[in-house]
């Protein structure tokens, strides 16, 4: 099979088309094959025009019901990153993407827009930020997300990566529904903060609506900037609000969420900062993806 997935004219305009093929250079190779897929980072503009629509179908079309003028999601770091695609053999379509940000290439993360990560940058070992996961509809299964992994561990070898981290997103935002899962997620001990990581100002739950209970309140160093009007235990039953799949992936490889989450109301959601340190890594995990 050809590394350009589909015939290499791009349809955007020149202007935009000729900045991507002058910006857009792959840093890491990954290749992976299946019988039924194909795991690989994008080799060229051509590639990454494909994981720019896809995440434009997720994104725009599918979670908030609009579409934008070229019909592609793209922001400024996606010239900086790697981007593992999955291809499905039978069509050459791309059905799924991860974009991958390490320290080796960029100092600068997605992350540090919404989170404070003062503490954790400084702390030796390379960093590999992931984000703008997405995957069709059709193709949600355990397969597809055990390819993703497979991609990304092995960029993990070849980048010698120490910690994986990045946001994982929930969609929602109504305040009661966060306030549920900001005490699920403590009460299931899936919380670390060692590394004192909160939401930056504008992204606080606390500046939109969600409340907390006391103790857990109590527990955070948030130097009383933070000030809810009330503090109550939700209505909604901890048991109603279910973590996503690739969340619960996440949590199984060994990974940890920080305590509070930020709000994005450009993408409708709550994101999760989530840290998955190699070093402690789940074995089982350790010894599928890294033979070890």
């Amino acid at each position: 099979m050809s590394s350009n997935l589909v015939t290499p004219v791009l349809d955007w305009t020149k202007l935009v088309a000729s900045k991507i093929t002058d910006r857009f250079k792959s840093k890491v190779s990954v290749y992976y094959e299946t019988d039924q897929y194909l795991v690989k980072t994008a080799e060229n503009a051509v590639e990454l025009e494909q994981v720019l629509k896809l995440r434009h179908k997720v994104f725009y079309e599918e979670l908030q019901k609009r579409r934008s003028f070229f019909k592609v999601e793209l922001d400024f770091l996606d010239f900086k990153c790697d981007h593992l695609l999955i291809v499905d053999r039978s069509s050459e379509e791309v059905v799924g993407c991860y974009r991958l940000l390490s320290s080796h290439f960029f100092k600068k993360f997605y992350s540090e827009s919404e989170f404070e990560l003062t503490a954790l940058l400084q702390e030796p070992g390379v960093k590999l930020e992931l984000g703008r996961a997405c995957i069709l509809p059709q193709y949600r299964t355990g397969t597809v997300i055990q390819l993703l992994w497979r991609g990304i561990t092995e960029y993990m070898k070849k980048t010698d990566t120490r910690f994986l981290m990045g946001c994982s997103s929930i969609h929602t935002v109504k305040p009661e529904e966060i306030s549920v899962l900001i005490r699920k997620v403590e009460e299931e001990g899936l919380v670390d903060d060692h590394y004192q990581i909160r939401p930056t100002y504008k992204y606080h739950p606390f500046n939109h609506g969600v409340t907390l209970m006391e103790g857990l309140i109590q527990e955070m160093d948030l130097e009383n900037r933070y000030e809810p009007e009330s503090l109550h235990p939700s209505s909604v039953h901890l048991s109603a609000i279910e973590l996503p799949p690739l969340i619960l992936t996440y949590l199984k490889a060994g990974a940890k969420l920080a305590p509070l989450p930020a709000i994005d109301l450009d993408f409708h959601c709550i994101d999760f900062f989530t840290l998955l340190d190699r070093e402690n890594m789940n074995p089982l995990f350790l010894r599928r993806y890294f033979g070890k």
